[in-house]
């Protein structure tokens, strides 16, 4: 099966994401942007979660051979216990959602993306203002979006200064 192409602003956001790296399609809704991950054959492995449990439904049948390295959570994006690294692709929530998800793993130490990708339906100013401890806004670019734009912002990690050890 091969996914349905994507929008403008899920293509941006599928851009976006480095290469040979994991992604992680956080608050997926119906996974397009994962499933288009997944059958791109570029990225190691892609995991989908969201919240509601019917959204997910049917996805795993929209893997065909692409199934082993494909990954369902049903559940908050928050409460995801394993490391997320990679690329982590957030979009279609607010920015206070998006704030609150990636400042719970990084105060668990949870949070090892090389990209975060953030790309919220509402409060992307506010969003962007916010410290994500270890990360900083590396990109930030708008897109066409119905009648108006979305913002999307690109985080990484921030680069720790070589230690110097000479007296």
């Amino acid at each position: 099966m091969n996914p349905q192409a994507l929008s403008p602003r899920l293509q941006k956001l599928y851009d976006l994401c480095q290469p040979k790296q994991p992604v992680w399609d956080l608050c997926c809704d119906h996974g397009l942007l994962g499933l288009w991950a997944l059958h791109s054959e570029t990225h190691p492995c892609v995991v989908f979660n969201d919240a509601v449990a019917h959204v997910l439904e049917g996805l795993q049948q929209k893997f065909g051979a692409h199934a082993p390295r494909a990954k369902v959570i049903c559940g908050p994006a928050e409460d995801i216990v394993e490391p997320l690294d990679g690329n982590v692709v957030l979009a279609g929530i607010g920015g206070e959602k998006i704030v609150r998800i990636l400042q719970t793993h990084a105060a668990r130490a949870n949070l090892h993306a090389t990209r975060v990708i953030a790309c919220p339906e509402k409060d992307a100013e506010w969003m962007m203002a916010q410290p994500i401890a270890g990360y900083a806004i590396r990109d930030r670019l708008t897109i066409p979006h119905g009648t108006g734009h979305r913002w999307i912002a690109v985080y990484e990690p921030l680069r720790q200064a070589p230690k110097n050890d000479s007296p």
